[in-house]
């Protein structure tokens, strides 16, 4: 049994030193978000996708061992979490399963907070867009004006955006 608690203590390392990657990524992105960079954007995205790609595969590293582990503690699959783990295992596993809880608890937290941040940014960015568009849309295209009779008065559009050279 201690080696299947030992591998998981290598694995749970390896996804917490993971996700503290995949945070770096986040907030380098909400530079390049505030910078407008879109190309580092582009390259923080695909860092992104192969960071999950890791932590998916250690995911799934991790799901075999406590199932193991799971058989072995006479409990269901979805009942073998950190905190059973170190509540039912004696020193220093319980406290190694303690400390990667608590730093997976706040690495994930600290994801969430840095991509709800990013999100917003992206949002109010397009919306900047679409007010932009709306604005340009306005002055190339004047509003109808409607007579006393209800007859559209047909505008002539004066002036223009871009010189046309001939």
């Amino acid at each position: 049994m201690n080696t299947l608690l030992d591998s998981l203590s290598e694995i749970l390392k390896e996804i917490v030193e993971n996700y503290s990657l995949l945070l770096d990524i986040f907030q380098r992105e909400r530079r390049f978000i505030i910078e407008n960079s879109l190309h580092k954007l582009h390259d923080c995205i695909k860092q992104k996708e192969t960071m999950v790609l890791k932590i998916k595969m250690l995911e799934d590293s991790r799901l075999s061992i406590t199932d193991k582990l799971s058989d072995l503690f006479h409990v269901k699959s979805g009942d073998m979490t950190l905190s059973y783990l170190s509540d039912s295992t004696s020193e220093p596993y319980s406290s190694v399963f303690k400390n990667y809880r608590s730093k997976l608890l706040s690495l994930v937290q600290s994801i969430r907070d840095v991509n709800r941040e990013n999100k917003n940014f992206i949002e109010m960015s397009m919306d900047t867009i679409r007010e932009s568009f709306k604005f340009l849309n306005d002055a190339t295209n004047p509003r109808p004006t409607y007579l006393s009779s209800g007859a559209v008065h047909s505008q002539v559009q004066r002036g223009r955006m871009v010189k046309v050279m001939s």
